[in-house]
């Protein structure tokens, strides 16, 4: 895990990390909640 941008706010910061056989689905929207608790009218 590396930092990528903003390093200067330490643990803040954006950080690269490479992670493999670890399959993961994140879903979290421009406020940071997360898309899968949200319900939808259809």
């Amino acid at each position: 895990m590396r930092p990528v941008l903003y390093k200067e706010l330490k643990s803040e910061a954006v950080f690269r990390m490479e992670i493999k056989d670890f399959p993961v689905l994140i879903g979290i929207d421009s406020k940071g909640k997360s898309i899968f608790n949200r319900r939808h009218n259809d």
